[in-house]
């Protein structure tokens, strides 16, 4: 790292600044990356105890603005910058160069905000490449140069479209049981109205943790975290079906023996929350929970199912639980893996110990 002072000219304004210099093997950013297993959280920092900024779908993309390190990406999602778990993201680098945009003057500031009364980061010369993540929104992109994030003014950029570009963000729905909707991205302002689990909403913009939506001609601000982009799951919209989209919101959250909160969970604290959520009361450990629900063989398993296994060498009923979510998969708060995670249940270990399923209704 080192710092050098230049001059830098834009048009005709003439500035002076002191610029972070980032030596790279690229101006752009590192890569594309796909969800591979979502819902996944984009948390402000690399740890599950982060606060959430929002909640991304399978197949959604992200630009990856850096390699993985200690197993988080740092990303940028619809303008929004945040971590996600790299287990659940297939990066591809370098940066496809439609997302990409090259300085078309001789020199271009990067300012932390988007217009000219804004820091200067550090400044880019005619004919670098920039990846392009939100905008233009008021003649201004957000974009990477160099790992950096900042803004640059859209005159002066050629080529490229982020993957904001396009006029609002698609569909979401609640993934709670409850979701206010509010005047202003904040708690602080007032709420219009109260929107509940499985409501599509149209999504119009990304910002600070909050999306700006449309409910039924009503236009409002939700937090993030509790909207998932795309439909609600085609199994349904009962209780029982939407486990699966409510447990998958969790995906990364880290094991606490005990723990039956989003802070942490053991195997039966989590399946005991997610059935909580949507108004069913389960007991608290895994042998207890096979006295919940209606018996299911293997073979007969759905979306929203408790699958339980039992260790070799255990006296107990069941020593795990978890929930089936389709496909010989199920989600569950892996004491071995530390954390929420998506196993396989047909073959291997899982396979071998697995001793009934319970279907919650």
């Amino acid at each position: 790292m080192k710092f050098c002072t230049n001059w830098l000219r834009v048009g005709i304004l003439a500035v002076s600044v002191s610029a972070l210099c980032v030596v790279s093997a690229s101006a752009t950013a590192f890569g594309k990356g796909t969800v591979t297993n979502g819902p996944l959280r984009l948390r402000e920092g690399p740890s599950t105890t982060s606060s959430i900024v929002a909640t991304v779908e399978t197949g959604s993309s992200v630009i990856a603005l850096a390699a993985a390190e200690s197993g988080w990406y740092h990303v940028s999602y619809q303008g929004a910058e945040g971590y996600m778990a790299a287990d659940y993201l297939s990066v591809t680098a370098p940066v496809p160069d439609e997302n990409n945009s090259t300085i078309q003057v001789n020199e271009l500031n990067l300012r932390a905000g988007p217009d000219t009364s804004h820091e200067i980061l550090t400044s880019a010369k005619k004919g670098e490449k920039v990846t392009l993540l939100a905008g233009p929104e008021n003649g201004w992109y957000k974009v990477c140069y160099k790992s950096v994030v900042g803004y640059m003014s859209a005159e002066y950029l050629s080529g490229g479209s982020s993957p904001t570009a396009t006029d609002g963000l698609g569909s979401g729905y609640v993934n709670v049981s409850a979701l206010n909707l509010r005047s202003g991205p904040n708690t602080d302002s007032s709420r219009i109205l109260v929107l509940r689990q499985g409501d599509t909403v149209d999504l119009l913009s990304l910002s600070g943790g909050w999306y700006k939506i449309s409910y039924k001609g009503t236009v409002g601000y939700v937090s993030a975290a509790y909207i998932t982009p795309g439909e609600p799951a085609a199994q349904g919209s009962g209780p029982v079906a939407q486990a699966v989209a409510l447990a998958k919101s969790y995906l990364g959250v880290r094991y606490v023996y005990g723990g039956s909160s989003p802070s942490g969970f053991d195997c039966s604290g989590f399946t005991q929350y997610i059935y909580r959520q949507l108004g069913h009361s389960l007991n608290r450990t895994a042998s207890a929970q096979l006295q919940n629900g209606a018996a299911v063989s293997l073979g007969n398993l759905q979306s929203g199912d408790l699958v339980f296994f039992r260790a070799p060498d255990s006296s107990k009923p069941a020593t795990h639980v978890g929930i089936y979510i389709g496909n010989g998969q199920f989600i569950h708060a892996s004491s071995t893996g530390r954390k929420v995670m998506i196993s396989d249940l047909s073959s291997g270990w899982y396979h071998s110990i697995f001793t009934c399923g319970r279907r919650i209704a």
